[in-house]
């Protein structure tokens, strides 16, 4: 049975938590049918699942190989990453990024995007491979990493007792006269002294 654009629309927005096999399956009856569609269904799904709560379905859903495609867009991904922050699933968080990075290599508005969830999950975790993970994206180019996502890379550093590279990550960017950079630069002194 074929499965039509309005019926995955209309099952989306009428579905409960409870629902969220069958709207897999359905996903995967539409999607199977390679249609050619300007609509996207990913930030809608996305959308589901983080309004029920599904964490554990949500990355099911973005990493079964039959629904390849349908969430490449910029606000499934954040969608999916802010869910999986709020659920402290850091280490899938990290994995979604790797995958994102992997296929949107020639796009960096996606990394850069995204890249701030990463670093708020590493702040989070404070471990020493999140401290590693956060100061290889702090120091990527400006193209690649926000002028916030650096200074969350410079607090994680200042978390892991290191207010050398934090304030290396901070006099990278020009925004000194931004609240933020300029608390930091008061803990990094507040360390030193």
């Amino acid at each position: 049975m074929l499965a039509s654009k309005e019926d995955v629309f209309n099952f989306v927005h009428l579905a409960s938590a409870e629902d969220s096999q069958v709207l897999h399956s359905l996903l995967k009856r539409y999607h199977s049918q390679k249609t050619k569609s300007p609509f996207r269904f990913g930030p809608i799904v996305m959308r589901y699942y983080y309004s029920n709560g599904q964490p554990v379905e949500a990355l099911k859903a973005f990493c079964d190989p039959d629904l390849d495609g349908l969430f490449e867009d910029l606000s499934s991904l954040k969608l999916l990453m802010s869910l999986l922050y709020e659920h402290n699933m850091h280490s899938e968080i990290k994995d979604v990024f790797e995958v994102v990075k992997s296929k949107k290599s020639g796009n960096p508005v996606f990394v850069k995007t995204l890249s701030n969830i990463v670093l708020a999950s590493c702040y989070k975790q404070n471990t020493p491979e999140s401290y590693k993970l956060a100061t290889e994206i702090g120091r990527q180019d400006k193209e690649h990493v926000t002028r916030r996502g650096v200074e969350i890379a410079a607090a994680v550093a200042l978390k892991q007792r290191d207010p050398g590279l934090a304030l290396e990550l901070l006099t990278a960017i020009d925004f000194s006269n931004n609240l933020l950079t300029r608390n930091l630069k008061v803990g990094i002194l507040n360390i030193y002294n």
